[in-house]
């Protein structure tokens, strides 16, 4: 690695060591997740008010969940 790389490399990890960061689309797929489960707890698991906290329409909800493996069982088949 050249030296102008390298530099930049220390100045964006701050001189931390780091094997590995996460690609785009895995940070927005945590931070998708994330959202789900955080709108999920402040709408007591109620689906409709959920989606409307995120914005996104209760069947978008379900497939974003189904796509994150955040159903249950009996939530599957709906």
């Amino acid at each position: 690695m050249g030296d102008t790389a390298k530099a930049l490399s220390e100045k964006i990890t701050e001189g931390r060591h780091i094997e590995r960061i996460q690609t785009l689309e895995e940070t927005v797929l945590a931070a998708e997740r994330q959202a789900i489960q955080d709108s999920l707890r402040l709408s007591a698991n109620n689906k409709a008010a959920a989606a409307k906290l995120l914005g996104i329409s209760r069947t978008s909800l379900y497939e974003k969940m189904q796509k994150h493996n955040l159903l249950e069982r009996k939530e599957e088949g709906n």
